[in-house]
């Protein structure tokens, strides 16, 4: 039997730098830098203080935006924001008909109390009081943050996917995948594998998160994971010979997948054509991969030969490239160990210079990047690396390059071992 194709006609995206897709684009190409010293709480006595945050708080329209979302998780609330550009850029707004067929498959940040909860919620649990009958006078302005977040507590990352389902009125399949810095990867891995089993004809599918926060950016010190760099401009630098740790990121990227045959008939604007997935675990440490690459290698080995094409057909691939020491070298040696020679020819980057890590949203960012390279014949720049890592020997675009570009493929690794890889072609 011909195997399914399935087509992108949708995009929605927001992160440091862009609150949608044209934003977003318009930045990435130019290498803006979305990152800078971290508003969401104090860092005055901490060792980290950049990440790439979206500010709500000086948005009016996206402040009440958050105000109406109905809950406060911030990660949940950039995914549906996110999802609402896409489901319109795709034409399904106000069509309960294509919703019947109409499915999401979404990987979904986790609830992170603020500190004041949590020191609260501490001072109480050692009393024998009932605490919402004894807080004091002067932490009145935290105990309506405090009741939410109590809220919060009982709900799960799958409750974004139950608003979306609900507020859109979709009938097909719901996801919630929770794979940590895969998660996005699988869940737009997932979509496509349910449309090609018939399962839906349009897939909803990205991720999300914010883990800007003090519980957050707390554990990742304590791995000794971030960049204690405090020039924003040289805090990310994936594959530079001086980075020395990733920059926390927040945001959303989702895509509308849809069987071809489908979109067709619609008629609407095709923007690109998923043609592969492979995903592998490494089976190794929770926090890091072998330094041999190997089961990253086999995850791209597997995309590839789903997608049922030549090596030499892609001429881009967007790395995860964290800037950590040890995944851009261990992805580096994968990369070699795929491609070989031609990979000296294929152009490179990773947009988490500009953005940050975005962890459950990383992959479908990068998938949203990669479309729109495909799309406009362009990989876009790493302005801000001075000097590649002899031990990375990669083919790294320093300025916008335009080529023509007839498949390309997205990285992205997770922390637990969960490796993802995915192949877009240039619709025909």
């Amino acid at each position: 039997m011909r195997k399914k194709r399935v087509v992108i006609t949708g995009l929605g995206c927001i992160c440091s730098i862009g609150n949608n897709v044209p934003q977003f684009w318009h930045n990435i190409k130019e290498s803006t830098i979305g990152i800078d010293r971290i508003k969401a709480f104090d860092v005055s006595t901490f060792p980290v203080t950049t990440a790439a945050e979206v500010d709500i708080e000086n948005n009016e329209d996206l402040k009440a935006a958050f105000k109406a979302f109905g809950y406060r998780n911030k990660g949940h609330f950039l995914g549906y924001y996110a999802v609402m550009e896409a489901f319109k850029d795709a034409g399904l707004h106000n069509n309960e008909k294509l919703t019947e067929n109409t499915g999401i498959s979404l990987g979904a940040s986790s609830i992170y109390p603020s500190r004041e909860s949590m020191a609260m919620a501490s001072r109480f649990a050692a009393t024998n009081k009932t605490w919402v009958d004894n807080i004091p006078e002067q932490e009145k302005r935290t105990k309506e943050e405090f009741l939410d977040d109590l809220i919060l507590f009982n709900r799960n990352t799958d409750t974004i996917v139950r608003k979306i389902v609900k507020d859109l009125k979709l009938k097909g399949p719901a996801y919630t995948l929770q794979t940590a810095c895969a998660s996005s990867g699988n869940s737009i891995g997932n979509a496509y594998r349910s449309i090609l089993h018939g399962e839906a004809d349009i897939m909803i599918t990205g991720g999300c998160d914010a883990m800007v926060n003090y519980l957050g950016m707390s554990a990742f010190i304590h791995l000794k994971a971030l960049s204690t760099t405090r020039d924003p401009y040289r805090a990310s630098i994936p594959f530079d010979v001086n980075r020395n740790g990733f920059v926390m990121g927040e945001g959303a990227g989702v895509i509308v997948l849809e069987e071809r045959t489908h979109a067709l008939k619609r008629g609407v604007p095709i923007l690109g054509e998923i043609t592969g997935y492979g995903t592998s675990n490494n089976a190794y440490r929770i926090t890091d991969s072998s330094l041999d690459g190997k089961t990253i290698a086999l995850s791209m080995e597997r995309a590839i030969h789903d997608a049922g094409i030549n090596k030499k057909e892609i001429g881009y691939i967007c790395a995860h490239g964290t800037s950590t020491i040890q995944n851009d070298f261990t992805e580096s040696t994968a990369l070699r160990m795929v491609f070989g020679d031609l990979l000296d020819n294929i152009r490179i980057n990773s947009i988490k210079h500009c953005v940050g890590h975005t962890i459950s949203a990383s992959g479908a960012i990068s998938a949203i990047n990669t479309i729109l390279s495909i799309k406009e014949g362009c990989v876009t720049p790493m302005k801000n690396i001075e000097r590649i890592d002899p031990e990375c020997r990669l083919n790294i675009p320093r300025t916008l390059e335009y080529c023509d570009l007839n498949a390309a493929m997205v990285n992205t690794l997770g922390f637990g071992g969960q490796n993802v890889s995915l192949v877009f072609k240039k619709f025909e």
